[in-house]
């Protein structure tokens, strides 16, 4: 299992999705590939919203409120485990 998978099992549809969205704005479109494939192995929406994923969670009992409010907390650890990979090591999460 890649990276890529470990976030989107780990954190969800949205965090990936906004992974991919730092990778697209950096212009590395192999990556952004990579993780479209992912997605589609998964069956989720690769234009996951904030509100989407909220339901999402939803539907399994668990809380979208909560997720939604550590949604940035839940990104930077994404970000964070990109890093230890080798990815992403001089991108400024501001």
């Amino acid at each position: 299992m890649n990276v890529f998978e470990k976030i989107l099992l780990r954190y969800g549809g949205f965090v990936l999705a906004n992974i991919r969205e730092i990778f697209k704005e950096r212009e590395e479109y192999e990556r952004c590939a990579e993780i479209n494939d992912i997605m589609l192995k998964h069956r989720v929406p690769t234009n996951m919203s904030l509100e989407d994923w909220q339901a999402e969670l939803w539907r399994m009992g668990l809380s979208g409120e909560t997720a939604k409010s550590n949604a940035k907390c839940y990104i930077e650890s994404a970000i964070l485990m990109y890093r230890k990979q080798g990815l992403l090591t001089n991108y400024n999460n501001k």
